[in-house]
């Protein structure tokens, strides 16, 4: 279909095809470069380019862009990745494209070792992998094993960038497959539990939020294993972790079973005797609310 009309003949041609393949990584990173320069100019006008043509355009490219995620050369990995990124929200259905390219982000971030060796490109393979869950969140649940390994995986990444986007991922998941992901949300829950001790409070609170949000989708072992690394940020220096972990008792005590409360309670009551107004008003607040839900 490569030199076919419609979408396709905007912005790619048959040539623009053979050259994704072409052996030398010049003209591969050239013909991408001529891609992404033709969506980008086409995506500023929305009527010049309808979701069916931008449909067309990623089911001749896709096959060719996932390849290019091995290749040898980091900016056509980077350009590969972008193509597929920028196509995602202009296309009819995304939900087709995404468990063959999940998969192909888990073979690149996803397993141990991880391949990827260009943090910059880890960075936006876990953010095309949240940008597709959130654009068609019912496609997930054709990958949940693959979701889960990339989620896990980039917690353990070094880049705090993409520790971040795998929390976010984590609450995502959480909404999308809650159910489907419960048998993997031990393994994603001891990787976001690593981060609560990262040097950066932004690190911290992210990897809080995705706790929270995931730590209900487990066992009550998992929630018995990730309490003492929840509770002892009572304590943190930075006054957005102590505020973020009475948010995460406080909904704790509201979506998991009564027998958690005992437990919660101190962490929640901790925000009493804090050192800043800010973080005792939330507290309150917070205990308040949970009153009027129990009644």
């Amino acid at each position: 279909r490569g030199g076919g009309g419609g979408g396709s003949a905007k912005l790619v041609t048959q040539r623009d095809i053979n050259c994704l393949s072409d052996p030398d990584r010049n003209t591969r990173k050239r013909a991408l470069e001529k891609i992404v320069k033709a969506l980008g100019e086409l995506a500023k006008d929305r009527a010049n380019f309808t979701p069916s043509e931008a449909q067309e355009a990623l089911t001749t490219l896709h096959s060719l862009l996932l390849k290019l995620f091995k290749d040898s050369a980091e900016k056509c990995r980077e350009l590969a990745v972008t193509i597929i990124a920028s196509f995602a929200p202009l296309c009819d259905d995304v939900g087709v494209f995404v468990d063959a390219t999940v998969k192909a982000v888990r073979e690149r971030i996803g397993d141990s070792p991880v391949l990827e060796e260009s943090e910059e490109v880890r960075l936006a393979l876990v953010s095309l992998t949240h940008q597709l869950v959130t654009l068609s969140p019912s496609s997930a649940k054709l990958c949940v094993a693959d979701l889960c390994s990339i989620t896990e995986k980039s917690c353990l990444d070094k880049f705090p960038d993409a520790k971040k986007v795998a929390a976010d991922l984590a609450v995502l998941l959480s909404k999308t497959v809650r159910e489907e992901s419960r048998e993997f949300s031990a393994a994603v829950c001891k990787a976001l539990a690593s981060n609560l001790s990262h040097q950066q409070y932004r690190t911290r609170v992210a990897a809080l939020h995705g706790l929270g949000a995931l730590v209900p989708c487990g066992d009550a072992k998992v929630f018995d294993d990730m309490m003492p690394f929840v509770a002892r940020l009572n304590l943190d220096r930075a006054h957005q972790v102590r505020e973020a972990v009475l948010h995460v008792a406080a909904s704790w005590m509201v979506d998991m079973p009564p027998t958690v409360i005992p437990k919660l309670l101190p962490v929640l009551l901790h925000g009493v005797s804090d050192d800043l107004d800010a973080v005792r008003g939330t507290c309150v607040e917070l205990v308040d609310k949970i009153g009027r839900a129990q009644a």
